[in-house]
């Protein structure tokens, strides 16, 4: 079937005191994050899970195969992270890269780390984005910010899975 995805973008703002704009969007949109996440517990964007991380592909993807590192303990950033949650950090992170590398062929991708730089604040979960290069951004992502994606984030956590 013949699909595409539209994502809207979301403002970030990045300095020492611009996290404000996005701090309050995701203070309404997770005010408890893993509980939101229905998609570790249908295991339908899930692509890896562990002890300490999860690796999802978001419900609206600005490219395809974007996916999110997501520690499993709430927390505004990763600085006071424990040696064993470091360990799952990187587990997580290579896995995520192995499975892009072999299922799109070793793509160029982008990759943020978003985070509030004080550990103050409840509402915030901080995460890794990883967004593969593997699509060409035209009028509506460049003009209007709607992002048109070719694989649903189904399709994508299966295929990073193995599933497919």
């Amino acid at each position: 079937p013949a699909y595409k995805i539209l994502g809207f973008s979301a403002e970030c703002y990045c300095g020492a005191y611009s996290h404000k704009p996005e701090f309050e969007k995701l203070k309404a949109y997770f005010p408890e994050f893993f509980d939101r996440l229905m998609e570790i517990e249908e295991k339908v964007r899930l692509v890896y899970l562990s002890e300490y991380f999860a690796v999802v592909t978001p419900w609206a993807p600005m490219a395809p195969f974007e996916t999110w590192i997501m520690p499993r303990r709430h927390r505004s950033n990763p600085l006071s992270l424990s040696l064993e949650e470091l360990y799952g950090l990187a587990e997580a992170y290579t896995y995520t890269l192995r499975r892009l590398s072999e299922v799109l062929g070793d793509p160029a991708y982008n990759l943020w780390l978003h985070m509030i730089p004080v550990d103050d604040s409840e509402a915030y979960h901080w995460h890794i984005e990883v967004q593969p290069s593997i699509s060409t951004w035209a009028g509506a992502e460049k003009g209007g910010g709607i992002f048109l994606v070719h694989v649903s984030p189904e399709e994508a956590a299966a295929r990073l899975r193995g599933d497919q």
